[in-house]
């Protein structure tokens, strides 16, 4: 097989490998990385029984720190109808931890629509703690009734 060609940084359920194993199929490889020029809030979303899911937006003062994940081109439509309508891919620049180099890689930032049902921050550890087990029969469930035609990307 050949190798992962699309670094995709991820900063919100996609950290968690449980969470990408039942998106992909695998737990991809990747490295830890800091996305300047964005926040990272919660929203709810009312369709998923009020359950708490991160975005970003843009903060000309903001950071997000999160993992860039290795990902191959065949993958990208899955994660673009696992991301749904709330999300927009987007080209960006990240640093990454380890190196200090800048790479270039694909992003889901939060649309406008949803940015009046942001508030507060993310957090990974109360997310894992509190929600992971309820959202992978979520994912499991929005998965088995994908049909392609929700994908959002530039």
């Amino acid at each position: 097989m050949s190798k992962p060609e699309i670094g995709l940084f991820v900063y919100g359920t996609l950290i968690s490998p449980k969470v990408c194993d039942r998106v992909l199929d695998r737990v991809p490889e990747g490295y830890e990385a800091v996305l300047n020029g964005y926040r990272r809030f919660r929203f709810s979303r009312a369709s998923l029984s009020g359950r708490l899911y991160p975005a970003i937006k843009p903060d000309p003062d903001g950071a997000v720190r999160g993992r860039v994940i290795l990902v191959y081109a065949s993958e990208i439509s899955k994660l673009d109808y696992f991301e749904a309508d709330e999300y927009l891919r987007r080209e960006e620049k990240v640093l990454e931890v380890e190196s200090g180099e800048e790479r270039t890689v694909q992003v889901y930032v939060g649309r406008q629509f949803i940015y009046h049902d942001m508030n507060g921050e993310w957090d990974f550890e109360e997310f894992e703690r509190e929600h992971l087990v309820a959202f992978l029969g979520d994912t499991e469930e929005h998965l088995n009734h994908e049909d392609g035609g929700n994908a959002v990307s530039e």
